[in-house]
């Protein structure tokens, strides 16, 4: 890893240190922080990255759509804080700290609702995983889940149902930093980004709607880099390989997000 506060933080508790592909992807979030203002957050960073990595561990993001690989859930949830860091420059200058964590944690566990999407069985207990019961790398320490037939989707899931099963895991994955102000925010910005709705801003609530739709925009953006990438490749990336300098991109800013209200509103 290159960033040396990342690996004074991480520590021992990063499991994926010969997944170079895994690597990159939470590297370039440190590294960007580090370059910026937001040196302070890359402890914060650490510590939930490395709690949902247990839980996430080598899962892909989608069946079919985007990531659809081994570890794809991580490197698309990695990519996607990334690209919210760049798009949130200048625009959440003036936002309070708390915002930024925020951003850092509906960004990196935008997703998390699908654990539940997918069925992973002990074949030598039978028991099933359930997420909100503790973290996968446990489940695959204390039962046999051969890395051939690691999980199945389920069926009759729903497009968008996992964004809302998400907020079930939160306190779990964030663990001491799920609590007081932190918790209002970021509840408030979730439901913000799973409602999907602006039309309308008011004053009030302009900062977890420019959270949420910060963390909407580059969503999109890793989905659309990755679907690009499957088609200008063959194959999926190997974890274990080292990922080509092509294969991340510069995330750049489109040309319009929003606007903040003119009258700044109250500092929250």
């Amino acid at each position: 890893m290159q960033s040396e506060t990342w690996n004074h933080w991480i520590g021992d508790r990063w499991p994926f240190r010969e997944y170079p592909a895994v690597n990159h992807a939470f590297d370039r979030v440190a590294a960007r922080l580090e370059l910026g203002c937001l040196r302070y957050l890359v402890p914060f960073f650490a510590n939930i990255s490395a709690s949902y990595a247990r839980w996430a561990y080598d899962l892909p993001a989608s069946e079919r759509y985007h990531h659809s690989y081994r570890f794809g859930l991580l490197i698309h949830s990695a990519e996607t804080v990334d690209s919210a860091l760049a798009l949130s420059r200048d625009l959440m200058d003036r936002f309070e700290p708390v915002w930024h964590e925020v951003l850092i944690a509906l960004a990196l566990l935008h997703d998390c609702g699908r654990l539940f999407e997918v069925e992973v069985v002990d074949q030598r207990g039978g028991a099933t995983w359930d997420p909100l019961q503790g973290p996968l790398d446990t489940f695959y320490r204390n039962g046999f889940v051969p890395l051939e037939d690691r999980f199945r989707w389920r069926p009759g899931r729903g497009i968008r149902t996992h964004e809302y099963r998400a907020l079930d895991l939160q306190p779990l994955i964030l663990g001491p930093y799920y609590e007081d102000e932190f918790e209002l925010r970021i509840v408030d910005a979730w439901r913000k980004y799973f409602e999907r709705v602006w039309k309308s801003v008011l004053i009030h609530d302009f900062y977890p709607y420019a959270v949420a739709h910060i963390v909407a925009c580059a969503d999109r953006q890793s989905v659309r880099e990755d679907r690009l990438r499957q088609k200008t490749s063959a194959a999926p990336p190997d974890p274990k390989g080292t990922p080509p300098e092509c294969y991340y991109s510069s995330l750049g800013r489109p040309s319009k997000i929003f606007t903040p209200p003119s009258s700044g509103g109250p500092r929250q």
